[in-house]
């Protein structure tokens, strides 16, 4: 047998212009691997956004108050004795809607939502274009109207400067906020006995739940004790009819 000599082996060459795409390759999965780390830092920094509603004001609640809401309050100010009062009155300013924490967001229980419309709208009464009271709208037998009003000059104020937060009417309870963004600034007592200053949403759910609840709870022992009592009573009434029964009953 012959031997066949193994032939040699050649490294093959690489031209310049592969190498220049190998290159440009690799740069775009480094520049690739580094967009993607940077969305995810800027994800887990950023805040959540909290599921807010649009604000709203139907065409009908801008008529009412341009054209019903002042005259109305004059009217209705010779039944309630702020006739000097609503006479300083000038004209009617912005107009806002108005909303209310939803009881899931009060809970934390999903989904948490935190705000709604309560379907009425306040705007703020001027005199000499400063805020000098308040006139709600609402829905009334079917159409759009004044349904009250308030000469309360602090509360026009915080109305006025709401802008494009939301105002949110509360309770004694819940207390009232305007909400902008993430955070919650109080507006009345109420809300100031839960947080002197402004507060997120996040810090203030479990203030606002404990408040709540510490009234639940409270009631809960008298609701509770009525009911003992009324089954108490409900076995001692049918016990004297047997005895009664009983005793009438010939022997």
């Amino acid at each position: 047998m012959w031997d066949v000599p193994a032939l040699p082996t050649r490294t093959p060459r690489v031209g310049p212009w592969v190498r220049l795409l190998t290159r440009i390759r690799l740069l775009g999965v480094v520049l690739a691997a580094a967009l993607a780390t940077l969305a995810s830092a800027t994800t887990a920094y950023a805040a959540p956004s909290p599921d807010l509603p649009p604000h709203r004001i139907p065409e009908e609640v801008t008529r009412v108050v341009q054209t019903q809401a002042l005259p109305w309050v004059v009217a209705k100010s010779k039944d309630t004795g702020n006739v000097d009062r609503v006479a300083t009155l000038t004209g009617v300013g912005d107009i806002h809607e108005i909303f209310a924490f939803t009881d899931t967001w009060i809970a934390g229980n999903a989904p948490q939502t935190p705000i709604e419309s309560r379907q009425h709208w306040s705007a703020v009464l001027l005199a000499n274009g400063q805020p000098a009271g308040v006139v709600d709208i609402a829905e009334k037998d079917g159409v759009m109207a004044p349904t009250g009003y308030g000469l309360a000059r602090d509360l026009a104020a915080v109305l006025a400067g709401t802008g494009d937060g939301y105002y949110i009417v509360g309770t004694q309870l819940t207390g009232s906020w305007i909400l902008r963004g993430d955070t919650l600034t109080p507006v009345d007592s109420f809300a100031r006995k839960l947080s002197a200053d402004p507060i997120s949403l996040t810090e203030a759910q479990p203030k606002i739940h404990a408040s709540v609840q510490s009234a639940v709870d409270t009631t809960r022992p008298t609701d509770m004790g009525f009911f003992l009592l009324v089954i108490v009573g409900t076995f001692v009434l049918m016990g004297f009819g047997v005895w009664w029964r009983a005793r009438r009953s010939p022997r």
